[in-house]
């Protein structure tokens, strides 16, 4: 998956700015062109809160104690924290056609499972014009006691009233609910946003609407996946696109860019595997579940959102076997969507560039790896072309025109030779000292076995910066580095084709 580019510049303004709170950002008595825009508009700024919902382009946080003018929204990509997680996040004030954001944003986790604020109770009369509104941008409330007076247009907006008899909107950024009309609800809970002149109540998922939902369907994962019917783009679009479903099936794969998961039939097999997109929640892997929600198709990749529904129907259940598949079939075939396989002999083509993506390839064509469940470089794994893997595991997904390979963890990666154990040096105290070192940096290391060892330094892209050939006798090794740049590099120690495990050293000059 496309991963942040974190500029180190960027890194250092970090430190030494002063801590801001959501409320400093969105308070504001002057009304602007009417958008009531931030007193702090333009400014960098560090801010903690607490996470209260997600959609697909960012996510909404709160100061702790709540209240209005106390809530923003964060524009990123690139994370994906869950509800009650504390985040501190880095990022620029923004007013986005009216909507105050934190943009170009870097996000920080501090801990998980807190207390979400209780939500503002507050009348559909108060959510339309800004100097009532522009106080709940950004935070969680509550409607009570309305009545739909509008379904959903093209865009997922439908309108509700209360006692005040004033229409508000509400909005589907987060979960989309077909709504009936003259149709009576107990209570909406959402996020307030604010966009085409117009303020929206964002319900996250079915439990935000208090009203039955009618079970859909049950289906089965093959049916929701096969089809011969390639589409206007060639993604071979679900034939169940745009309908709400209820699949069953057992949990593959869980952490995928966040708190994704993926589920498949109990047989595997291909059109058999599904991603759910879903991040309320969280099911462990073997966990046999039922879900209810949305089929759609994000940029040619089948998944299930909008989750209003979900059951774990039982758990440790044995997942499918992987199916054992051709690196060319993985590049070029849609059945394995969502599906659990496996590669075997595949020779690194590509070592991952700078999204985090690699390729490999078993001879018969090369197809891709990706980076969604674990960064290579967090793992120590270095690559090299022309290294070669016995086996690689893991889930397919399709993404940026191009299906992708993601092992779940270093398990799922076999090198050749044998499993990760099998292949591994028995070393005591490898290590180096002093790090982060300037220039120079010892390695020391003590084995009991030294024939035909070395030791291989690499930088982040994974090429051979520097060799020590070892005899008998050696306990240490003197790297100077002063013809390299600062940065972070790798070390490890090989002997007759096994390798220790790769460790981190800091170059600062």
């Amino acid at each position: 998956m496309k991963r942040n580019l974190v500029i180190f510049v960027l890194g250092l303004m970090v430190v030494g700015l002063s801590a801001t709170t959501i409320y400093d950002i969105q308070f504001t008595t002057n009304a602007g062109d009417g958008t009531y825009p931030s007193p702090m508009n333009d400014e960098d700024v560090t801010v903690t809160g607490i996470v209260t919902g997600n959609s697909s382009q960012g996510f909404y946080m709160s100061d702790p104690e709540g209240g209005a003018w106390h809530g923003i929204y964060v524009y990123s990509y690139d994370y994906n924290p869950s509800v009650g997680d504390e985040v501190e996040v880095f990022g620029t004030i923004t007013e986005y056609y009216g909507l105050t954001e934190i943009g170009y944003a870097t996000m920080t986790l501090i801990s998980s499972d807190n207390q979400v604020p209780v939500p503002l109770s507050v009348t559909t009369e108060e959510l339309v014009d800004g100097a009532d509104a522009e106080g709940f941008e950004g935070c969680l409330v509550e409607l009570n006691a309305v009545v739909v007076t509008q379904e959903a247009d093209e865009h997922g907006q439908w309108y509700v009233t209360d006692t005040s008899g004033v229409p508000c909107q509400i909005d589907d950024s987060m979960f989309s609910y077909e709504a009936t009309l003259y149709e009576e609800i107990d209570f909406i809970i959402g996020i307030v946003d604010y966009s085409y002149d117009e303020y929206g109540v964002n319900p996250r998922s079915a439990t935000d609407i208090g009203a039955e939902i009618e079970p859909p369907p049950l289906v089965n994962i093959f049916d929701v996946q096969y089809t011969q019917n390639a589409g206007e783009d060639g993604t071979y679009p679900s034939d169940y696109d745009g309908e709400n479903v209820t699949v069953e099936g057992i949990v593959t794969a869980t952490g995928f860019v966040g708190e994704r998961y993926f589920i498949s039939d109990p047989d595997g097999g291909a059109w058999n595997g599904l991603y759910i997109y879903d991040s309320v929640n969280t099911p462990a892997v073997g966990d046999e579940v039922e879900i209810m929600g949305k089929i759609s198709e994000y940029y040619g990749l089948t998944e299930l959102t909008d989750v209003f529904g979900f059951e774990i129907l039982s758990v440790g259940n044995t997942l499918p076997n992987a199916v054992e598949i051709s690196t060319l079939s993985l590049s070029n075939s849609e059945e394995y969507e969502g599906v659990l396989v496996k590669i075997i002999d595949a020779t690194v083509a590509a070592i991952q560039d700078e999204n985090g993506q690699w390729f490999v390839n078993d001879g018969s064509g090369q197809c891709q790896v990706d980076d969604g469940f674990f960064y290579l470089d967090d793992e120590g794994i270095v690559l090299n072309i022309g290294d070669v893997w016995s086996s690689i595991t893991g889930v397919v997904d399709y993404s940026y025109a191009e299906y992708g390979l993601h092992p779940r963890s270093t398990d799922d990666m076999v090198a050749a030779g044998g499993s990760a154990d099998e292949n591994q040096i028995d070393v005591v105290g490898l290590n180096n000292y002093p790090n982060p070192f300037n220039a120079k940096t010892t390695i020391s290391f003590s084995m009991s076995e030294n024939t035909n060892a070395s030791i291989e330094i690499f930088n982040l892209k994974g090429q051979l910066i520097e060799q020590f050939n070892l005899n008998s006798n050696q306990n240490s090794v003197t790297w100077n580095a002063e013809n390299q740049a600062s940065g972070v590099y790798l070390y490890k120690m090989k002997s007759n084709g096994r390798y220790t495990s790769t460790k981190k050293m800091i170059l600062l000059k």
